[in-house]
């Protein structure tokens, strides 16, 4: 994980953070991925995802993938405030509550395709698909 914040011509991040644990360098750390357009990410109660790329500065991200056993709902507002400027696709997977989605075109106005799994498969979304 150390290699991830000196990647910065990334334009496709996945990440799975299931395991969690503290091996884990850059939990909650500001990352700058200027160019980075798609991104999915799954977690879990002991790493959640949103917490781990929420605070990071995504300028280009336009579609963002997000699994998560429990806690979506408890970050995802604070999240798309600070990643979701420009996000057109946003693909939810997991055990979350509907009514965390209030709001949620204030702070993607270019939000033009949403798609919610309450399932434990996590699906890409086209065109990575």
């Amino acid at each position: 994980m150390a290699i991830i914040p000196h990647l910065h011509s990334l334009t496709e991040l996945a990440m799975d953070l299931v395991q969690g644990g503290s091996g884990y360098s850059t939990k909650y750390t500001p990352i700058t991925f200027p160019n980075l357009r798609f991104l999915a990410v799954a977690g879990s109660e002991t790493a959640p995802p949103l917490a781990w790329v929420g605070k990071w500065t995504l300028l280009s991200l336009e579609y963002l993938a997000v699994r998560c056993q429990t806690g979506v709902e408890d970050r995802l507002a604070d999240a798309l405030d600070h990643i979701g400027r420009n996000l057109a696709h946003l693909f939810l997977c997991g055990r979350f509550i509907a009514n965390t989605l209030q709001g949620i075109g204030a702070q993607s106005r270019n939000l033009s395709y949403l798609e919610m799994d309450w399932s434990h498969d996590f699906l890409l979304i086209p065109p990575y698909a």
